[in-house]
């Protein structure tokens, strides 16, 4: 008995579907008698020896015959090598499609018996398993759905294994990786999660790699709170809502090497380079900048006190005060201060520094009148001397 061609009996509908579908090439289930159908868990870039043939992967509709329903005839999804046919496809395509597809190849395999014999006995063989391999289980097929059985890890495996979760453990590791890979993670990226614990790597300083784009911030945020790590959600937060951009982040911790910690939204304490700050007034975004108190014991010298001071900074942004705290230097503080004493012909007072004003007694009491007749005297003879 002569089994009839899905591929010539529906190629007509066929035609109809693919005007509406984003590919140019279509796989028959009966085709796939003579090729492989490789699945891979999420990604297509992760399928073991994809440098060497994505030049030849082109989109493609593998089509699925449902005989139950009206539209009998649709197509998911996949990508096939133009050069050897094999088709490359989703867990979550094939774990939506076999049921069907498994009738196709069944039939092509009839088709092929007829005339002259078929490669294969089951619609089994042309699936290729390799990019599911997990430590500890195996991947089947059960109910038409991939399920993965447990089985007993070797001693060496159990080593890897152990070996990995130690290095994610270890809260001195801040850059995790694949030794052949080209990116670094941080630890709660989910590509850490798909890396083989044999090639599984991790580093306290930046590897010799790029830094992955999808975590990147989480690296830069994670630096700048460590080791409060449980304060990395709070920071992340307040930069956030105060539209602090990735750039800026990454200036401030990896460059800079500002430091980030906070409790609450309210506050926001930054390390800077040689001070500590308090942004306050967070969650209003009415911003108020504090500085650490300092006593000076010389005319370059200062030790850091206890307490914080307000400073005379308003209507600025996050992003500004992280500039400002930046650009900050106790040395460049004291030349402002000596340049404008200078300008004003005053003595230097330090204005950033808080300390103790000293008891004045009775006797050595001046009044404002009397300040400001001296200073009116001053001008006085500023004059004479001009217009002699």
């Amino acid at each position: 008995m002569n089994i009839k061609s899905e591929k010539e009996f529906y190629g007509e509908e066929l035609k109809r579907v693919a005007l509406r579908f984003n590919a140019d090439i279509f796989v028959w289930g009966e085709e796939l008698i003579s090729r492989k159908l490789i699945i891979y868990p999420k990604k297509l870039k992760d399928v073991i020896g994809y440098e060497e043939v994505k030049e030849n992967l082109e989109p493609c509709g593998l089509v699925l015959i449902d005989t139950r329903k009206q539209d009998f005839l649709h197509c998911t999804s996949t990508m096939v090598d133009t050069i050897n046919g094999n088709v490359y496809m989703s867990e979550a395509g094939f774990n939506s499609s076999w049921k069907l597809l498994k009738n196709s190849v069944r039939k092509g395999i009839r088709i092929a018996n007829e005339n002259e014999g078929s490669p294969i006995e089951n619609p089994e063989d042309i699936i290729v398993f390799d990019n599911l391999q997990r430590a500890g289980s195996t991947p089947t097929i059960v109910n038409d759905i991939i399920k993965y059985e447990a089985r007993e890890l070797t001693k060496e495996e159990r080593y890897r294994d152990s070996r990995k979760q130690s290095l994610l453990d270890n809260p001195r590791m801040l850059y995790f990786y694949e030794s052949s890979g080209g990116y670094y993670h941080d630890r709660d990226c989910l590509e850490v999660k798909q890396i083989a614990p044999e090639l599984f790597a991790a580093s306290e300083e930046i590897p010799d790699k790029e830094i992955c784009p999808k975590c990147q911030r989480r690296i830069y945020i994670r630096k700048a709170c460590y080791p409060n790590t449980k304060q990395i959600g709070v920071c992340d937060k307040i930069l956030r809502d105060h539209g602090v951009s990735l750039g800026k982040i990454k200036h401030c911790v990896m460059e800079v090497g500002m430091k980030f910690h906070a409790t609450s939204m309210e506050e926001l304490l930054v390390e800077g380079v040689e001070d500590t700050w308090i942004v306050k007034g967070l969650c209003n975004k009415n911003l108020a900048l504090w500085h650490n108190n300092y006593v000076k014991t010389g005319p370059t010298e200062r030790y850091i006190t206890e307490g914080f001071h307000k400073q005379k900074v308003e209507n600025k942004s996050l992003t500004q005060l992280l500039t400002y705290i930046e650009k900050y230097s106790f040395i460049k503080h004291l030349e402002k201060e000596q340049q404008t004493a200078e300008s004003l012909d005053i003595p230097v007072i330090d204005n950033d520094k808080q300390e103790t004003v000293p008891e004045i007694k009775e006797s050595e009491r001046v009044s404002v009148a009397d300040i400001f007749n001296r200073f009116v005297n001053k001008l006085k003879k500023i004059f004479k001397l001009r217009n002699k």
